[in-house]
């Protein structure tokens, strides 16, 4: 009887510094829209499925969005990373207000320049909120 044993990993990173390559079962290797994969031979769409649904469950006790973001960034930012995580639209003005009220982020006195545009504030995380928050398995979003 043949039997295939899959062993699947999942990282978080910067898709556009990382360029993936075939190996020598693999014609081709490229990146797809998570809600774009092609259907994957035995049950690789089921582990592609769980490895998401990990990330997702890992993002309310791990540090990951914090991983994911420079020290310095704005609402905009850190509420497209969690859109994007999540795989879903979150209201801006109430997920922007829920961080700032639990005190997990914290406004700066900078701002940054874009150009002709009006400038968007900084924040940066209250580490040692954030990482209470965490540990309390708070739901950030």
């Amino acid at each position: 009887m043949d039997q295939t044993i899959s062993v699947g990993y999942y990282t978080i990173t910067d898709f556009s510094l990382a360029r993936p390559k075939p190996g020598f079962l693999t014609p081709s290797c490229e990146w797809y829209d998570i809600d774009k994969i092609p259907h994957l031979m035995f049950d690789h769409d089921d582990m592609v499925r769980d490895a998401l649904k990990t990330l997702r469950l890992q993002l309310y006790y791990l540090p990951i969005v914090e991983k994911l973001l420079p020290p310095k960034f704005t609402l905009t930012e850190i509420h497209a990373v969690y859109e994007s995580i999540l795989g879903k639209r979150l209201d801006s003005r109430n997920f922007s207000k829920k961080l700032i009220f639990l005190g997990l982020i914290h406004k700066l006195n900078e701002k940054r320049n874009i150009g002709p545009h009006r400038a968007p504030s900084l924040y940066r995380f209250n580490k040692v909120k954030y990482k209470r928050a965490l540990e309390l398995g708070a739901a950030l979003a």
